[in-house]
C-alpha cells in the first residue's frame, strides 16, 4: 500500500515536471497512471469476490449448509448462524468487530426492512455493521459490541 502511495505521488510530480515542459500528452498519460492505482485499490475493495468469505463458503458449500439444516431445528424457511468469528484489529480502545456466516433460505438478509426480524439471533455483538452477499444463500454478517 505504501508503494502504491509513493507510485501516485511519483507520477503527480513527474505531471507537473512534464507540464512544465510543455509536452502535453506525457502529462496526460501521467496523469491516468497516477489516478488509475487509486481506483483499482479502492474498486478491488468493493469487490465481492475479493472477500476471502466469498472463496470459504464457495469452496465448503456442502459443510456449511449441512451444518445450517443442523441447526436450524426444523425451522421453514430455514435460517442459520453457522460461523462467527472475532476479526478485530488494532488497540483495545477498539470495539470488537465479529464477522457470522448466516444461512438463509428465506433471503431476508438482503432486505433492509426485515432486518429487524434477525435481531433475535446471537450475531456476536449487538450493532449490524455490514451485510454482504456470499454464493448460494450465504451472507456475511459484521457485528460490533458497543
Amino acid at each position: 500500500m505504501v508503494s502504491a502511495f509513493l507510485f501516485v505521488i511519483a507520477a503527480v510530480i513527474a505531471t507537473a515536471v512534464v507540464l512544465a515542459r510543455r509536452q502535453f500528452r506525457r502529462a496526460i498519460s501521467l496523469a491516468c497512471a497516477a489516478a488509475a492505482v487509486p481506483a483499482v485499490i479502492f474498486g478491488q475493495a468493493r469487490l465481492t469476490i475479493c472477500s476471502p468469505y466469498f472463496w470459504y463458503v464457495l469452496t465448503h458449500e456442502t459443510q456449511l449448509k449441512a451444518k445450517a439444516l443442523a441447526l436450524a431445528e426444523s425451522q421453514s424457511p430455514t435460517f442459520a448462524v453457522v460461523e462467527t468469528r472475532d476479526v478485530s484489529r488494532g488497540l483495545v480502545v477498539n470495539p470488537a468487530i465479529f464477522a457470522s456466516v448466516v444461512y438463509d433460505e428465506a433471503g431476508e438478509a438482503g432486505l433492509e426492512g426485515r432486518l429487524r426480524a434477525w435481531r433475535r439471533f446471537d450475531f456476536g455483538g449487538d450493532a449490524i455493521l455490514k451485510i454482504e452477499r456470499l454464493p448460494s444463500q450465504f451472507y456475511l454478517v459484521e457485528t460490533t459490541i458497543r
